[in-house]
């Protein structure tokens, strides 16, 4: 899940089922949900032609909306903790040596 702020492309939000919350496109005082009412294209071209365009974050609903449709559908896959693996990865950090270390 997240919002289309993020500007995944089409391709990644259909191939991992990527839950999509849009955020407020505004022109002229009219709001728009971004990708689904108005593309980002279509926004600009507004925008460049002068018109009155600004962008807010999703509104709450919105979230709301996307996590109880979220809730509703089965676990396709899951996340495991990166702890394990990223801290095999990463080299243990050394203490500074002893003459950088100052005494009040």
């Amino acid at each position: 899940m997240t919002d289309t702020a993020s500007d995944l492309p089409d391709e990644l939000v259909l191939q991992y089922d990527i839950g999509l919350v849009p955020t407020q496109l505004i022109v002229e005082e009219r709001s728009y949900r971004d990708r689904f009412e108005l593309t980002s294209g279509e926004f600009f071209r507004r925008l460049r032609a002068g018109l009155d365009a600004s962008t807010s974050q999703p509104a709450p609903q919105a979230f709301t909306d996307a996590y109880q449709d979220a809730a509703r559908r089965p676990i396709t896959s899951s996340r495991s903790s990166c702890r394990a693996r990223c801290r095999a990865r990463s080299p243990t950090p050394k203490p500074p040596p002893a003459a950088s270390i100052r005494r009040a």
